[in-house]
């Protein structure tokens, strides 16, 4: 089933798996024959759990706060160049284990993005360069949940519901996201 926006004074089909399933994609695709350390199950729940606290820091409403709260996260295996999927259908969001070969970026503080300049992209040599946001992919794949498609990235670049994300790229703005939701 396709999906269209309307961008750059015409519509365009958007990317993406609308029969219940959404993904993110590494921009860059999979990365192979690198030894990025895997996420372990503990790490991804505390991502979640940190995920939402970004939400509700944002007044996102309770009640899809705890709809969200309902989903089932996991870690699995893609390697395909795909960072995490979502059905909606079952509540379920599975995250891939090394990020497509990038790693992933743990931020211990994600209510502060200290990592971040103000657009976004890791200040350099800073531990979030070169390794994949698992906050921005988690609200990526959140959004999902509360019924948001992935959008072109060619026509939504720096949007949470892009499809791809580079290595280094916080995109943790929800407000058009989950508001009304």
């Amino acid at each position: 089933m396709p999906a269209f926006a309307y961008g750059a004074g015409t519509w365009v089909a958007l990317a993406g798996n609308y029969d219940g399933l959404a993904n993110q994609l590494a921009a860059g695709g999979e990365v192979k024959g690198r030894k990025a350390a895997a996420l372990s199950q503990e790490q991804l729940q505390a991502g979640f759990e940190q995920a939402l606290g970004v939400l509700k820091q944002d007044d996102v409403s309770s009640d899809v706060l705890a709809r969200l709260g309902l989903a089932q996260v996991q870690v699995t295996h893609f390697g395909t160049g795909q960072l995490g999927l979502t059905n909606a259908d079952k509540g379920q969001i599975l995250i891939d284990d090394d990020a497509a070969g990038y790693g992933w970026f743990v931020d211990a503080t994600p209510l502060v993005s200290e990592e971040f300049d103000s657009t976004g992209h890791a200040l350099a040599g800073g531990p979030a360069e070169e390794r994949m946001d698992l906050l921005t992919v988690l609200l990526h794949e959140m959004g999902h949940l509360t019924g948001h498609g992935d959008l072109s990235p060619e026509l939504f670049p720096d949007h949470l519901m892009s499809e791809t994300l580079p290595t280094g790229v916080r995109r943790a703005v929800v407000d058009k996201v989950f508001a009304g939701s």
